[in-house]
């Protein structure tokens, strides 16, 4: 989860040797010791830091050796569960609220798009909360979806409200005229 703080095992293949005390780097950012559970010669386990996104290296340096990890981390990508209100006028600039998770961390870049065009506003809450104001818009069922470093959601239907009636009116000839 974009949350973090699960744990991570490395586990050396044969011929290496982590030593006992080093430093481990996850995408470029040293991992505190704070945040290291154990540190073996074989194995190392530490807790994942929050974030986003996929392909992070993990690489260990003990002893004047690097080891870098074989598979690369990717967190998970954001998973809508609702949204509040879901329907609006088609002129847009409804305030919208979504909830759902692995919404990462209030510097995460986030993109919110209703039916192709761009939501307004896209503001982080919280891990698990998004809010937004509608563009312009037509239709029943559109598409929002949210996208995080390259990860994009699940869709939820928005659906803008006609604002008028449309039709022939009362059945007086004078108005076919």
């Amino acid at each position: 989860p974009t949350s973090g703080m699960i744990d991570i095992t490395l586990t050396a293949t044969a011929g290496e040797n982590f030593g006992t005390l080093g430093t481990l780097t996850f995408s470029n950012i040293v991992v505190p010791s704070t945040e290291i559970v154990s540190w073996s010669n074989n194995q190392i386990i530490f807790k994942c830091p929050a974030g986003i996104g996929t392909s992070h290296q993990v690489v260990v340096t003990s002893n004047g050796n690097a080891f870098t990890a074989a598979q690369l981390f990717s967190y998970q990508a954001p998973v809508l569960t609702a949204i509040s209100p879901n329907t609006g006028p088609q002129t847009g600039n409804t305030a919208v609220t979504l909830t759902g998770e692995n919404f990462g961390n209030s510097s995460s870049p986030i993109t919110v798009m209703v039916g192709g065009l761009p939501g307004i506003n896209a503001t982080w809450v919280n891990p698990t909360t998004i809010t937004f104001n509608t563009p312009a818009g037509y239709g029943q069922d559109v598409n929002v979806i949210v996208t995080m470093a390259g990860q994009s959601s699940n869709a939820l239907a928005f659906n803008y409200a006609t604002t008028g009636s449309v039709g022939i009116g009362t059945n007086n000839p004078s108005n076919f005229l």
